[in-house]
């Protein structure tokens, strides 16, 4: 049985799991084994730039905050070396960095993670870093939007081009 002290700074490592997987947009679990201190400096300054923040606990420790978060399956994801990629607001940023990583250096691992409280295996991340950013997502929705407009407006000029040059070569009736 662990003393008291042990059991108390435990506990409080476990809260404060519980309270970043609680407060997370998304999680992305990954295998850190293999990288270089330059790669990790490199993946943990990238992820700082973005917003996301980058933790190493103990499995067992974040099995349990997990399940008080209410997201029991990223259990199944918590074997061996594990680094935690949060973001509290941008729901696509820690898989999207972790895969452009894993796709350059072929490391970190991605293992699976959690967006929305909805838990995800390694494809389910994969596909959520496929999501646009942002910006680029309001780009394509004003896109989206202007488009029809942009292509009635001209209609109609063709249109209205179209009945000048009729009304200029009719003759006059009067004349």
């Amino acid at each position: 049985m662990p003393s008291s002290k042990v059991f108390e700074s435990k506990q409080a490592v476990v809260n404060k799991l519980k309270d970043l997987f609680q407060g997370a947009e998304t999680i992305v679990l990954a295998d850190y084994r293999g990288l270089t201190v330059e790669q990790d400096t490199e993946l943990r300054k990238a992820l700082r730039e973005n917003g996301v923040s980058y933790h190493v606990f103990k499995n067992r420790l974040a099995k349990i905050a997990a399940k008080e978060a209410g997201l029991e399956g990223l259990a199944e994801y918590l074997q061996g070396p594990t680094a935690f990629a949060v973001s509290k607001t941008d729901a696509v940023a820690p898989a999207r960095l972790l895969k452009q990583f894993n796709e350059k250096f072929k490391l970190p691992v991605l293992k699976g993670g959690a967006n929305a409280g909805v838990v995800l295996d390694s494809n389910g991340v994969k596909a959520l870093a496929d999501i646009p950013d942002m910006n680029t997502l309001r780009t394509q929705l004003a896109y989206t939007l202007n488009s029809p407009i942009t292509k009635l407006a001209v209609a109609l000029k063709a249109v209205s081009e179209k009945n000048g040059e009729a009304a200029e070569s009719a003759p006059a009736a009067n004349a």
